[in-house]
């Protein structure tokens, strides 16, 4: 035969699998790398995204305070409420006479108003709430839209 001279040589053999193996990681590492790199750009974006949503409550929260402070939001403890399945409370409101029927059907409109997208300003003067609680009614509206975009 032609090829008796040829002799395995375990370690040209060890040597050229080891070769063999490394360029293939180096072939293998830039789609590895592009790969890591997309993961961290869109976790940058959802952390600052996050950001913005929460920097958007925390002034929220101080437009409150400051509503407060001027006085605009009354600081004396609301008197209190049974919660009611919602079914109820439609009716109890209804049923309810003087403040807190009034009050009910005004935050009723209110929300109503928020779902059709009226301002904060408009709602308020609309519905006889304060600047914040009507500020509140947008935010929550404008945050089940993205969610129910985002959906």
């Amino acid at each position: 035969m032609k090829f008796q001279h040829l002799h395995a040589d375990w370690a040209v053999i060890g040597h050229a699998a080891a070769l063999l193996s490394t360029a293939g990681w180096l072939l293998l590492m830039p789609a590895l790398a592009a790969g890591l790199w997309r993961v961290r750009q869109r976790l940058a974006r959802e952390r600052q995204q996050l950001q913005g949503e929460l920097a958007r409550i925390f002034e929220q929260l101080d437009l409150l305070r400051l509503d407060a402070q001027q006085g605009a939001i009354p600081v004396a403890s609301p008197p209190e409420v049974p919660v009611l399945p919602a079914a109820q409370c439609d009716s109890r409101a209804q049923g309810l006479g003087g403040e807190y029927g009034q009050h009910a059907s005004d935050y009723h409109t209110a929300a109503r108003l928020a779902a059709r997208g009226s301002s904060a300003a408009e709602i308020a003067e609309r519905c006889g709430l304060v600047g914040g609680e009507a500020r509140v009614l947008v935010a929550l509206q404008q945050a089940r839209a993205r969610r129910a975009e985002a959906a």
